[in-house]
Parts: C-alpha cells; structure tokens; sequence
C-alpha cells in the first residue's frame, strides 16, 4: 500500500528548520513569523506519496532519499537573451531571465530537497539582489537531460551559461542550498518571485551560486545556444546533494 506523507504536515516541518537557525537576537522578531506561509489556492502542496526504496512523490518531483537525488521535469524556456536564473516555477514572474519553467512549485521544490537530506538551517540567502555576498548552504550539483534524436543528452546546469564579456560558456559552478528567505510577513520569496535556481546572490532561491561569476554587468550572461536544446524541449533537472554523512 502507497503511504502519503501530509503536505502541511512537511510544510511545517520544513518551516520549523528555516526558523530555528535565525539566531537569538532575532527571537521577538521570529516569533512574529507565522509558521505556514499563506499558499496559493492555484499552487497547493501535493501529498508527499512514498514509491518504495526511499523514493517520494512531491507532485512531479521525485526525491530519492536513497541516493541522495531529485528530479524535476519541465521545459526549456528560452535560449536566447539575458538570463539570471536557471529555473523558475511555472507562470513565475521571473521567467524572461530564466532558462527553465519546471512543473513545480517553490514549497514543493523546497520539501523534495530538504527529503533527501539539505540543511536549511545552514542555508544563508543573499540578503538582497547581485549581494557581494556569497550564499552559504550545503552544496549540490545541478545537471540537465533531454532526448534528441533517439539520444540522451546532459550537460552540467553552468554550461547553458554564456559570458558574452569572457566569450565562454561557464565550465563550473558552485551551487548551495540556502532555503530562500521567509519575511516578517509569512511571505515564501521563492513563491512570491518564482525562483527556483538562481546565479546572481539573489533572496529568492532556493539554490544560488556560491560564486561571483553572476555578478557581472547586466546583459553579460546570456544563454550558451550552442548548447540549449530548442524552446519548448522537455528537460528533467535533477540536483545531487554533495553533502557528506556523517
């Protein structure tokens, strides 16, 4: 028999791990907070359902809590022009500068990595956008596959990245967990602004760049089409935790 999982049930959970490691300063602060976000009716959790062998279902996303992994399908949604983030959820604000619109949502996204083991208690947002900063989280690798012509293709996520300044693509990335950032207000940043993915130290995502490769002028990283499969291409993202056991 399949097991589900409560969605407000891993909704706070995952909430209690972003709160607990405000720190005590911040205390009056947190407690203002309310525990659970208000949620979009169009964008309601899914049941967290168990597939066996530490595998869950979180709507379209798999999280393999055995191998440490997650999978995402959307699609390509640009490859061409200015862009500062990899992935946003589908409709997001954020989607003329995004690569991909998955089939997800940011509380979703957010439950599946925290299933397979990312501490968002060690996850620290840039405090506002191209923050010098770098984020801080547990590390993870971000890789991209597509079908074309009878063959599977897969590229690591910062070789869609173009520098138009450097003239080459991005050979290599380091990319953190950091939870995204939660308001006084109960507002989800991720949610709000619909990112998921992001390279240029920005409080909405939930996975950014440790690196300051996107803290470059405005316009200078642009899409690799070399490399991008064209609009509309189906994609599975998949992000592997790097995080060490104990």
């Amino acid at each position: 028999m399949k097991k589900t999982v409560s969605s407000a049930l891993l909704f706070a959970l995952s909430m209690f791990l972003f709160l607990t490691y405000v720190s005590a300063e911040k205390e009056a602060e947190v407690n203002k907070i309310p525990q659970s976000p208000p949620i979009d009716e169009k964008m309601q959790i899914q049941s967290a359902e168990s597939l066996g062998n530490g595998k869950y279902r979180i709507g379209r996303i798999i999280a393999d809590t055995e191998n440490k992994e997650v999978t995402v399908p959307g699609v390509l949604h640009m490859n061409d022009g200015t862009i500062e983030y990899i992935a946003s959820i589908k409709g997001g604000h954020k989607l003329y500068e995004t690569i991909f619109e998955m089939d997800a949502n940011a509380y979703e996204f957010n439950l599946s990595l925290i299933l397979i083991g990312l501490d968002q208690k060690k996850g620290k947002a840039a405090k506002f956008h191209f923050d010098p900063a770098s984020p801080e989280g547990d590390e993870v690798e971000i890789w991209v596959e597509w079908e074309a012509g009878g063959k599977k293709k897969s590229l690591r996520a910062e070789e869609l990245i173009y520098d138009a300044g450097k003239k080459a693509a991005l050979s290599s990335m380091r990319w953190v967990y950091t939870g995204s950032t939660v308001l006084e207000d109960g507002q989800y940043v991720a949610q709000r602004d619909g990112v998921l993915i992001g390279f240029v130290h920005d409080p909405a995502a939930i996975i950014d760049s440790a690196a300051d490769a996107g803290l470059v002028p405005y316009g200078m990283l642009v899409v690799n089409k070399k490399a991008a499969p064209p609009v509309g291409t189906k994609i599975i993202l998949k992000i592997k935790s790097l995080k060490k056991d104990k």
